[in-house]
C-alpha cells in the first residue's frame, strides 16, 4: 500500500526475534514523509565543520544544525531564524528562507534526553514520542543501546509515499 500505519517503530532491534540488537548510540533520528531527498540535500546533511550556513555556533565543535522550523543564512550564525508562521523546512542544515515549506517532518532529538522520560517529537503540533525500552539510556551524545535487548519504541503515526531518513548513528557494532 501507499500509506499504512507502522505497528512496530524500533529503534535499535530486528523485527525478527533471531535477529539482535544495536550497540552504538543514535544521537538524533528525522523522518521526512513524502518528501525523497535529492542527492544535494543528502550531501548537505554532513555539516561537521567549518560552521556553515544552516548551522549556528561560531566554530568547531561548538556547531550545531538549526533545529526544524528555523535556518540561518551565512556561515558563524550564533542564531537561527525561524521559519514564517505556518511554515517549516526539511533540513535540519536550512541555510535559506526559502527552504522553509508545508513538508510534514517528524525529529526527535535524544542528545541530553532523560532516564525514564520519552523523547518528544520536536515537530511542532506533534506529540509523538519515542520511549526507550529494556535498558536503553540517554546520554549527552544520544540514546544508548547495549546491543543486547533494548531499543526504542517510537509512537505509531500514519504515513506514506517518498520517505527519507536522517540519522546520525555511533556504530559499536550489531550482535557482539
Amino acid at each position: 500500500p501507499n500509506v499504512l500505519t507502522r505497528t512496530q517503530h524500533w529503534l535499535g532491534r530486528s523485527a525478527w526475534y533471531d535477529h539482535g540488537y544495536f550497540h552504538g548510540t543514535i544521537a538524533k533520528l528525522k523522518v521526512w514523509h513524502n518528501k525523497e531527498l535529492t542527492e544535494s540535500e543528502v550531501m548537505a546533511l554532513d555539516n561537521a565543520i567549518p560552521c556553515v550556513a544552516g548551522t549556528f555556533g561560531s566554530f568547531y565543535p561548538d556547531c550545531a544544525p538549526c533545529p526544524v522550523g528555523t535556518y540561518s543564512e551565512s556561515s558563524g550564525s550564533v542564531v537561527c531564524t525561524s521559519c514564517p508562521s505556518g511554515k517549516t523546512h526539511f533540513l535540519s542544515t536550512s541555510s535559506l528562507a526559502s527552504d522553509c515549506s508545508h513538508d510534514s517532518v517528524h525529529s526527535w532529538n535524544f542528545m541530553g534526553c532523560s532516564d525514564g522520560v520519552p523523547v518528544v517529537d520536536e515537530t511542532e503540533g506533534s506529540d509523538l514520542k519515542a520511549t526507550a525500552r529494556n535498558g536503553a539510556t540517554c546520554s549527552t551524545e544520544g540514546m544508548v543501546f547495549d546491543g543486547v535487548n533494548d531499543w526504542v519504541d517510537l509512537d505509531d503515526w500514519l504515513w506514506g509515499g517518498a520517505t527519507s531518513f536522517e540519522v546520525y548513528v555511533r556504530y559499536n557494532g550489531f550482535n557482539d
